[in-house]
């Protein structure tokens, strides 16, 4: 079930001044701003952006652990709007290795452990597509690789619908990798980065191999119990 703490407005202040000690990591977005605590990520809601728990339906780790998908821990909420003015989640993924910095710089991840990550990440949106799951805002700035692994972060929106979501899912999945895609081109096409060091020619076929990994996947779990959500 979905770890949801509620506080009082007070206390809601008094936690977000305490966290907002700590060291701020990554870029600010428009909805708030994230902490590192002793390893543990807490992003902290600017006011206009508080979510409203009875118009969402959080979704926590314990509710569906996926590998790839970093659900929050624990969600805190104040008051009996229980609006969600922070959450908590784990692991740090300290390092995105898909940025058109880094390729500027000549660090490539290495293509087939991309296609190796796809597959197990396009495995867990199968699961929770089965669950009836959408992925919503399921962008390239929440999309980590860090050479091995990909996470999906900023969750909070994802909801629970009565269709099958899984196309739909794979279809944002497309989109962030698409950027990417457009990255590396741009690597090769403005800054002069070899095709054969960028990966250019399997790059361009991701999109085929997601595809591809996602009608197999399908075929495999399609008469196999998966995870299911916990739910009261």
């Amino acid at each position: 079930m979905s770890v949801i703490l509620n506080f009082t407005e007070e206390e809601a202040i008094k936690l977000k001044n305490t966290w907002q000690k700590y060291n701020q990591i990554g870029i600010p977005g428009k909805e708030g701003k994230c902490y590192l605590i002793n390893n543990e990520v807490y992003k902290i809601y600017d006011t206009d952006y508080e979510l409203d728990t009875y118009t969402h339906n959080p979704i926590c780790k314990d509710d569906l652990n996926l590998e790839s998908f970093l659900f929050p821990e624990e969600i805190y909420t104040y008051g009996k709007e229980n609006n969600v003015f922070a959450y908590k989640t784990t692991p740090y993924v300290e390092k995105d290795v898909l940025k058109i910095s880094l390729l500027r710089k000549h660090i490539i991840p290495d293509i087939n452990k991309i296609k190796e990550a796809l597959k197990v990440l396009i495995k867990d949106i199968y699961i929770l597509s089965r669950n009836n799951i959408t992925a919503i805002d399921f962008a390239k700035r929440n999309l980590l690789f860090d050479g091995e692994k990909f996470y999906v972060i900023d969750t909070l929106d994802y909801d629970v619908v009565d269709e099958y979501t899984y196309l739909d899912n794979i279809d944002l999945l497309k989109r962030a990798i698409n950027c990417y895609i457009l990255d590396c081109k741009m690597a090769y096409e403005i800054y002069g980065i070899s095709k054969e060091e960028i990966h250019l020619d399997e790059c361009k076929d991701l999109i085929n191999f997601i595809n591809r990994i996602a009608i197999d996947t399908q075929e495999e779990l399609d008469t196999k119990e998966v995870q299911k959500i916990k739910r009261p």
